[in-house]
């Protein structure tokens, strides 16, 4: 059997362990949800900037996006490149890959990862940005995929989660590491006032073995009867009085039975 003391101890443990639990879970989906935020804004921003480029002109990873041939009329040339870590994955109605781009900070995608993505597929997510899976040897991507306006084609804008991952394992470790210490300290601390409150409760066992050892001259100290341990004093207490009472009692019959005794 568990004594009070383990009992409070395995409490505050466990209350504590599930609140940070909790507060740990709750603070890693909110940053999940926060970086993923970031990625769909910079693939909306990319799609909506590139999508009439790519309808006119494809895909061209040799291009050179600064070139200036010095004429005032500029005609509309193929995309050469994305200046983000999102790579552009241009593909027929019947998801045959076209093309791809990627950026100059881009976390390698394999074009095999949006091969044969149907049109109705496409359509389906309205324009949203949604998560591919990555199979055992890729990452998961973040991905927005829309019709191009001429319906010839898809653009498919995609961005490895990989920063997402890195970021979110560091974040954990620190997580860990900073719950630890906090659930240390929590229960140093809790250790420390259950054994300050529990100390009147020390004092009383003690007594109470002395008075049912016969020794009913020993008296527990008054506290405030608001609390447990004071009404527990006051009725240790009172029953140490009834019992002396009734031991004097005892004596005064056997005295004068002596008495009696003895007249005769």
């Amino acid at each position: 059997m568990w004594s009070l003391r383990a009992r409070l101890m395995l409490a505050v443990f466990t209350l504590t362990l599930v609140a940070i639990a909790g507060s740990d879970f709750a603070a890693h989906r909110a940053l999940k949800n926060f970086l993923i935020s970031q990625l769909d804004d910079q693939l909306i921003t990319i799609s909506d900037s590139s999508m009439m480029r790519l309808d006119r002109a494809g895909i061209d990873p040799n291009m050179e996006e600064n070139m200036d041939d010095g004429s005032s009329f500029h005609r509309v040339r193929p995309l050469g490149s994305v200046p983000t870590m999102a790579q552009v994955t241009l593909l027929d109605l019947d998801g045959n890959v076209i093309g791809q781009v990627g950026g100059e900070f881009a976390s390698h995608i394999s074009d095999q990862e949006f091969a044969k993505l149907t049109s109705a597929e496409v359509i389906e997510h309205k324009g949203e940005p949604f998560t591919v899976k990555g199979d055992i040897d890729n990452i998961d991507s973040r991905v927005i995929a829309k019709i191009l306006p001429s319906g010839m084609g898809m653009v498919v804008v995609s961005v490895a989660m990989d920063s997402v991952s890195n970021t979110l394992k560091k974040l954990t470790a620190l997580f860990i590491l900073i719950s630890l210490i906090i659930l240390g300290l929590i229960l140093i601390i809790s250790r420390a006032i259950i054994g300050i409150s529990l100390k009147p409760l020390s004092r009383i066992q003690d007594k109470a073995a002395a008075i049912a050892e016969g020794d009913l001259s020993v008296r527990l100290d008054e506290t405030s009867p608001k609390s447990e341990v004071g009404r527990l004093t006051e009725s240790l207490n009172s029953m140490r009085s009834e019992e002396h009472t009734s031991e004097l009692q005892s004596h005064v019959r056997i005295s004068y039975a002596v008495f009696c005794l003895k007249k005769k």
